[in-house]
Order: C-alpha cells, then structure tokens, then sequence
C-alpha cells in the first residue's frame, strides 16, 4: 500500500503539473503513506521560488510554518477522511536573505489552517497572494491586491490594515469579520454568506468599499459599524432588524428581511458543520439570478461560484487506480490504469 500511495500521488502531481517548469514536492507526515519529505516546513526551506509543495492530507498536524518565497501550497481539502491541517502560517519576505527572496504572488489551497500573519511590515510587503478553498481563522494581510475566495472562515477576522485592492468573494463566514482602517481603499466584498457575526460585527471601519450580492445571515443587530462612503447593492438581510444600505453609506436592490429560503442552512450554526450545508435555494428564492451581474446573490454565484465548501483543489482527483503487475521484476514497468476527473 506504501508504494500504491506514492505511485498514485505522483501520477496525480504529474498531471497537475505537467506545463510548469517550477518543482513539484510532495510532503506526507503519516507513517503508513510516505512521501519525499514527512517536515512541512522543510519541504519549504528547500524549495525554490516559484515551486509547488503539494501537502497529502494525514490524520497528524503538520505545525506551524514560515514561508519567505513566492510558492504555491496545495492541501488535501479540509473536509475529508483526512486533511491537511496546518497550524498558524507567517508570511515573511526575508529581505536580508541572500539572495532576496520574493514572496508576493503566492497562493495556498486546500488546507485546515489555524491563522494567517505577516511577520513585519518593515520587512516589506506581501503582494497579491491567493487563498483559496481554505478552512481558516483570522488573517491579518501586510501588502496589496489580496484575493480571498471560496473560503470557510471558522470564527475569524480580516484584517486589511491600511492597504488596498481586495477582492474577497464567495466566502463563507462562519461566523467572521473583516475589518479594515478606514484608509484601506479598493475593496470589493462579494457573493460571501456571513452566517452570524464575530462579537457582533461582520464588517468593521471600511470606508469606500463596494459590497454586493451578500447574504448576512441571522446576524446581530448593528452588524455594520464605522462604515462609510461605502455602496451597497443586491445584498439580502435576514434574522437582524439591520436594513441596507447603513447610514452614510449608498445602495439599491437590497432585500431586507427577506429569507433566501437555502436548501439545507439553519439558523443556528457551526463552522465544523459547513461541508454539510446546501448553499442552493428553492426553486422560488429571491436570490435567484438577483446579484447585480445576473447569478445568484450568495456563494452559488458571481466569479467563483460554490455549492459545496471541501476545500478540493481545483485539480485533477484520482477516481479510478488499477495496478494490472503488481509484481514488478527488475528493470520491468509498473502497468497501470487510472482515471481522473476535475475538480469545479
């Protein structure tokens, strides 16, 4: 079985990754299925800029980590028989390493992660990073242009600081908040689900931001604080007194009180529990094709559309593995048939 889970990882690795000339590591801390390296963060101090480190799910915690290189970290989704689960991850640039690293333009996948920071910002900024198909808690951002999508946020803040050019979308918040500066500029908060709020509050001294197709679930009355100049359009309010737009702040087509009518989300809720919701609606639901691009308001629509939160990788996953030689003779090939499909 050891090597069966080697040969199918690297087949899957291979196919993933088959036009990027960047490394591909592969790093596995369960015994019964080892891999190139059982250290995470080792795994990461040897790579290169650019690389990729493709983390196996496992029953163990794979710690806490620093990265200080531009890379891309792909777990095994967070909401399966067995995940990737990392502890706190701290972005640091290293501007003293010889040669400087370079950090901006990362993305993390995939993953159980226990929180997000910056080292320091006077070691300099972290530019456009994607985090993506994530379980995590609070992330506090140091840099510009952050993409922030199809995320479960399990009790957490964002922290935006006084930086710029957010997109935060299809998330769901659970509960969660963002929380700016009142200088952060350039945010678009779009199509998440906050399912409650984080001491009640969901967003929190942004000034200018565009805020739309959001459903705020059962959320405390006051929800909205130190906001202003903001645009509020095509949101659905429902379990709260709060109504759209807040003072100060402009809007249009938003449903106050108004139930979304989900499949399967009740109004007491969990972020353990997410994977398990249904984020669709009946077939007479409001939010249906009612954001202001034409899909629907909520996860299920805009530019990253999700129903379901498992935090998969949007990879190609192993369906089918057949091993037609499983005794292999020297300098004989190992024969196998497999099948994959992709994953949305």
């Amino acid at each position: 079985m050891k090597l069966f889970a080697a040969v199918l990882t690297t087949i899957l690795v291979a196919i993933t990754f088959q036009k990027s000339i960047a490394t591909v590591r592969i790093v596995n801390n369960n015994a019964n299925s080892p891999a190139q390296y059982t250290n995470l963060q080792t795994a990461i101090d040897v790579s290169a800029v650019g690389d990729t480190v493709y983390i196996q799910g496992s029953p163990n915690p794979y710690g806490n980590i620093t990265i200080n290189k531009k890379m891309v970290l792909i777990g095994a989704g967070y909401a399966t028989n067995m995940s990737s689960n990392i502890g706190s991850i701290s972005l640091d640039t290293n501007i003293n390493a010889v040669p400087a690293q370079i950090v901006s333009g990362m993305r993390i996948v995939g993953c159980h992660i226990d929180g997000l920071s910056f080292a320091s910002a006077a070691n300099g900024l972290i530019h456009n990073v994607v985090i993506e198909r994530n379980y995590i808690g609070s992330m506090n951002i140091g840099g510009n242009g952050w993409v922030i999508r199809n995320n479960t946020i399990n009790q957490g803040t964002i922290y935006l600081n006084a930086y710029s050019n957010f997109v935060i979308s299809n998330n769901v918040f659970a509960p969660g908040r963002i929380n700016g500066t009142g200088s952060s500029t350039g945010i678009i908060i779009a199509n998440n689900i906050f399912l409650g709020d984080l001491s009640g509050v969901c967003l929190y001294n942004l000034n200018n931001g565009t805020i739309i197709n959001n459903i705020f679930w059962y959320c405390t009355s006051g929800f909205i604080s130190s906001v202003a100049g903001a645009v509020f359009n095509n949101n659905i309010v429902y379990g709260t007194t709060t109504t759209l737009p807040p003072p100060s702040n402009t809007g249009i087509n938003n449903q106050n009180q108004v139930n979304p009518f989900f499949l399967a989300v009740p109004s007491s809720t969990t972020a353990a529990a997410v994977p398990n919701y249904n984020f669709g609606f009946i077939s007479n639901s409001t939010a249906i094709n009612a954001g202001t691009d034409g899909t629907n308001i909520g996860v299920t629509g805009g530019a990253y559309p999700m129903q379901f939160f498992n935090g998969l990788a949007p990879i190609p996953l192993v369906t089918e593995f057949n091993i037609n030689n499983p005794i292999v003779y020297p300098n004989q090939l190992l024969n196998v048939n497999f099948k994959a499909k992709k994953i949305n």
